[in-house]
Formats: C-alpha cells, structure tokens, sequence
C-alpha cells in the first residue's frame, strides 16, 4: 500500500483525480460524441457520392435502355422499318456503343399501309378535316371507310409482345475492339410469345465506369463495382480479384450480406476504432453495387488527432497544476518543517525556542500557536517533573517493606489515581507504646491530587508526634485533630482515620475511628466476620472533639483484619455498579489460607476485574493484618 507523506503530494493527488477525472470523462464522452458523429457524417458523406456515381453509370445505361423499349414499342405500326432503323442507328451513334446487332429467326411481317404519304395520325387528322367540309352522305362513307381502315390497323399493328427483362453479360475482353465489353441482351417475342429475333447491343466497359474512376474517392479508397452475387467486374486494387469476401475477410462478408439484404448501407468493422469501414450502393439500371473500403483511422483522423491534442493538453494542464500546488504549498511547506524540526528538539527537552511569524494565516496561527504550546509545556514539564518529587516523596512516607513481628504477618498496598493522592498507610513500633504492642493506621483524605497529598503528609506528621507523647490512642488523636484544625479551618478539607495498636502479647486490639470505614476481622475457625466499629469524626472538622478508643480482645490465631479505605468497596465497573463488602468478604473467606500479601493481590485483582474498563476514580489503600497459628 503507498502512503502518502508529503503535503505536497496528498494535495496534488486530492486536487488532481478530481480534475484528471473530469478531463478524462470529458474526453472521453467528448471522443465518442465526436467519432459517432464522424462516422455518421461519413456515412451519409459516402453513401451521397456512391449515388453520384451510380447515378452516372445509371444515366450511361438508361439512354440505350429507352431506345430499346421504344424499338419494341414499334412492333408492326406504319413506317416500323423505318423507324426500327432509327432506333438502331441512334443506338449506333450513342459513345460507348461498338455495336448493335439485330437477328430474326423468321421475318417479320410488313406493315399494311407501310406506303402511304402519311401516318395514321395525319390520315385521322384529315379524314376528320374532310368529314367536316362534306355533304352528309359523303361523309357518312368517309366513317365507314375509315372504320374499314381502323379495323384494319388494329389487325397489323402492334404482332410484338414486350421484351424479356434486359439481360447484362459479365465483362469479356474483346480482341477485335481491344478491350472490355459489355453486352445488352434482349428477346423479341412474337403475340404468341415465341422468340423471332434478338437484339445485342455491344457497350464499352470502361465508358460505363469511367465516371466512376474519375472520382476520388475511387483513386484513394478500396473500391469496386460487383455484381448481385459478388463477382468483382471492376476496381481499383493492384491484384486481381474474382468474388468479394474470396479470401474470407469478415467485413467483406458482412458487406456482401449486407447487398444481398439492402439497397445500400455502411457496414463498421469490429474495434475501437474500427481498422476499416465499408458503404455500398446499388446501381438502378444494372444488377450491380458499387463498394467502397476505407481504413477506420482515416475516417476519424479528425477526432484521432483531437484526441492526442486532448490528452496532450490536459497533461500539460496538469503539470501546470503541479507547479502552482508546488508554488503555492512550497513557503507553508517550509514553515510547517520548521515546526516539525522545532517540535522535535522541543520533545528533546530544549524548550529555548520561538519561531518567526512570517504570515498572517492559517500558517501564521499555528505558528503562534506552537510559541504558545512550547512556554505552557515547559511549564507543564515542570509541574510534572515537581509532581513526580511530590510522588516519590510520598511513596517514601510509606512503609517500605512489609512489617516482619513473630506473631503477625502484615502487608499494605496503597494505588492512586492520580500521580498523587490523600490516601497514606503506616505502620510503627515505638518503646513508646510498649515492647509487645504494633500501631497500624490508614487514612483517607479529601479530594485527591497535590493538595490531598500535602494534607496527609502534615496529618502523619502529626499522628506520629502524637502517639509519642502518650500511648493513649484517643488523647493521640484528639492532638492531632486540633492542630489539624488550624491548616484546614479556612479550606474545609479534612480526613478520616483508622488508628489502631495491637497487643500481641494480651491478644488485645485498641483502635480510634475517626470517620473512617470499620475495620473487619474475618475468624476463619468459626467462619465469621467482626466489624471493629466505634464512634469518631473526621480530624480537621471540629478541633474540641473527643474521640473514644475502643477494645477487641478476641484476637485468635489465624485471624484475619483488614482496613480499607472507600476506594475498595465503591469501584464501579462500566455500568455503574459498586464493588461492595459482601464481594471483599467472599475474597477475604476463599483466600483466608494464603499470607497477608497475597491475599491483598487476591482483593485487588478480584476489584480489577469487576472494574474491567472502566478508570479508577478513588485513591484505594488496604492494610491486611493476619495472626500466624
């Protein structure tokens, strides 16, 4: 797959489909418009010039046509020999005639009145002139008379029937007019329709055709004069031909059956462009069709030249499009590199730099922009790196390693949610509390952060300065809540706290719950939970407050005692559900046997799991205390 990485070239390539898309749509319906059109109008072009030249051959064919109907229209009239031998020396005369030859088998019968002064017309004319300059009797023997001779003509004249259809011969080369000839054959029936004679009229082949092969399209295309069945009888190709489609070429064929099925038509040949084209057109006075063959690419040179100008031009468009997107892109280009070399050796920790606004806009901004971003990060960088001592610090506050006593076994884990945050545990062991006696206490400040991290820190400080001075947990505790009191009179924070001793030795548990969740003491002997609960509120609300200690003396080998901070039990997994107690005792019930630490895992992979992809929005501590057997 080819990424694009340069501005540059992504902007080129989103300008330049669209445009190369439409120029190339464009041309190509503009291309096809053009080639129809091309070829229609040649079409027309051709079949226009293939009627001229048929018209020609058909004007050459039709004058000796005609004088052959009017000889057999005389049939046995008046004055028929006479005027048969005008027919016959106009046909004579006619160019491109060599000869006219005419043969009887038996023959024919003279006219009656073949003699007289006149013709019948003439003797109608004045027959009726006399009838009307007579006396009634005189004309009433000129009507008989002159019907005595209608009835006589109608006997003579016309003992003739029409010709057959004219019949051509191929053309033959003649020896004796050193040449091409043509022969017009015709039958002369008698009434009764048996053949008395024939009349042969002998054309020159190339004055029929030489109308034809004066035009140019004759001289410059493919082109032949065929007969109804294909015989070629004239054309313009160096080598003989005898039959169109002789040599099987397809668009010949379907040429050929294109004359047998219409009077003329343009026939395409298979391709784009088609490599050749062919149009015929049928003779009217002959059984002939006159065909021409032209390369396809001659035809639609116009729109094939078009076509290379087109594309010709729209690449030069398109690198004139590169170069104005390269003119136009080059200084952002630049600028925009220079924020990205700056914005490297910014991520390299060298925050000393300020780029030069050059420019007014969008460029301009972001370089602005960048100058702004890289004082905030350095700031920023700052903060974090202060947010990180501030980390450190406070995981140093915490106990270190977990607290090895002969009798008990004790862990903690504190996790934040942020870098930093108010929850803390602590475990201590002063002469001041006596040699058996172990303290252990969790708390849980308001809000989360720096400032929390700040709180608890003092309110450690002042726990442990307090359990010092006196081994009475409820004196130590209302100590520190009245000096805890001046730092938050004005803030309103404040913080819970689980402070709690262990006497080892007696089996005694004394603690002071200063608004902090009850502690519970799983007894897996008798599988049962106690919850170490007791009056007190949280240190920094009310400093003249007294708080209770409290006392559990049945500590028993294999216990377990866990404080917890809320975090745990009010995780929340992505549908809003809460983690619970009756979850962390089920933990606390199937992971009873294990050591304190492990245990600890077990309840926070079992909160993980519920939680699932859901964040952590509260800090969560949990110190686990177990009483070896």
């Amino acid at each position: 797959m080819i990424r694009i990485k340069s501005i540059q070239h992504r902007l080129a390539l989103f300008v330049l489909l669209p445009v190369a898309f439409l120029l190339v749509g464009m041309g190509v319906a503009g291309f096809i418009y053009a080639r129809d059109s091309l070829l229609n109008q040649w079409r027309e072009a051709t079949t226009l010039k293939l009627q001229r030249a048929a018209h020609l051959v058909d004007m050459r064919l039709s004058r000796p046509k005609e004088l052959l109907k009017m000889f057999h229209r005389i049939g046995n009239t008046l004055y028929a020999d006479q005027v048969r031998g005008v027919v016959l020396r106009q046909l004579r005369r006619m160019p491109g005639v060599t000869r006219v030859g005419l043969t009887w088998k038996t023959p024919p019968p003279k006219a009656s009145a073949q003699k007289a002064p006149m013709d019948m017309q003439q003797m109608m004319r004045g027959g009726m002139g006399a009838m009307m300059g007579s006396s009634p009797q005189v004309r009433k023997k000129m009507r008989e008379n002159m019907g005595n001779m209608g009835h006589m003509m109608e006997m003579d004249i016309m003992p003739y029937r029409m010709a057959d259809i004219v019949e051509f011969s191929l053309p033959h080369y003649d020896a004796a007019q050193k040449g091409e000839m043509l022969s017009l054959l015709s039958n002369i029936k008698n009434a009764s329709g048996k053949i008395i004679g024939r009349l042969e009229i002998a054309l020159r082949f190339d004055y029929l055709v030489k109308a034809v092969e004066s035009t140019g399209w004759w001289r410059h295309h493919k082109a032949l004069l065929v007969d109804n069945i294909g015989r070629v009888l004239a054309g313009n190709l160096p080598a003989k031909r005898g039959r169109l489609a002789e040599g099987g070429d397809p668009l010949e064929q379907r040429t050929m059956y294109g004359i047998m099925a219409m009077p003329y038509g343009t026939i395409f040949g298979r391709g784009f462009p088609p490599p050749r084209i062919s149009s015929f057109y049928k003779l009217q006075e002959a059984p002939w069709t006159l065909v021409i063959i032209a390369p396809g690419r001659e035809v639609l040179a116009p729109i094939l030249h078009f076509r290379l100008h087109y594309y010709a031009t729209g690449a030069a468009f398109v690198v004139v499009i590169l170069l104005l997107i390269r003119l136009a892109t080059r200084g952002t280009v630049r600028s925009i590199r220079e924020v990205s070399q700056a914005a490297e050796k910014v991520a390299a920790g060298h925050y000393g730099i300020s780029l030069p606004v050059k420019s007014n806009d969008e460029v301009g901004e972001l370089i602005r922009s960048f100058n702004r971003m890289v004082v905030q990060l350095e700031e920023r960088v700052r903060m974090k790196m202060a947010l990180d001592l501030a980390k450190d610090l406070q995981r140093s506050l915490l106990p270190r390693d977990e607290l090895h006593v002969a009798a008990l076994d004790i862990a903690g884990k504190c996790l934040y949610c942020d870098e930093t945050g108010g929850d803390y545990y602590d475990f201590f062991q002063f002469p001041e509390l006596g040699p058996h006696k172990i303290g252990v206490a969790v708390g849980d400040v308001s809000g989360h952060g720096v400032a929390a991290a700040l709180l608890m820190t003092t309110a450690r400080a002042l726990i442990r300065s307090s359990i010092i001075q006196t081994d009475d947990l409820s004196q130590a505790v209302s100590a520190a809540n009245r000096l805890l009191c001046l730092d938050t009179g004005y803030q309103g924070d404040f913080m819970t706290l689980f402070l709690m001793t262990i006497d080892i030795q007696k089996g005694e548990i004394h603690w002071v719950r200063a608004g902090h969740d009850p502690a519970i003491v799983y007894r897996p002997s008798v599988d049962d939970f106690v919850v170490l609960d007791g009056k007190g509120i949280a240190l920094g609300v009310d400093e003249s407050h007294c708080f209770v200690e409290n006392r559990y003396s049945g500590w028993e080998a294999g216990d377990i005692l866990l404080i917890s901070t809320d975090g745990l039990w009010e995780t929340q997994n992505q549908h809003g559900e809460r983690f619970g107690k009756e979850r962390l005792r089920r933990v606390l019930q199937t992971s009873h046997g294990a050591a304190a630490g492990e245990i600890i895992s077990a309840v926070t992979a079992a909160a993980d799991r519920f939680r699932g992809n859901a964040t952590l929005e509260d800090d969560l501590t949990l110190v686990v205390i177990k009483q070896k057997d």
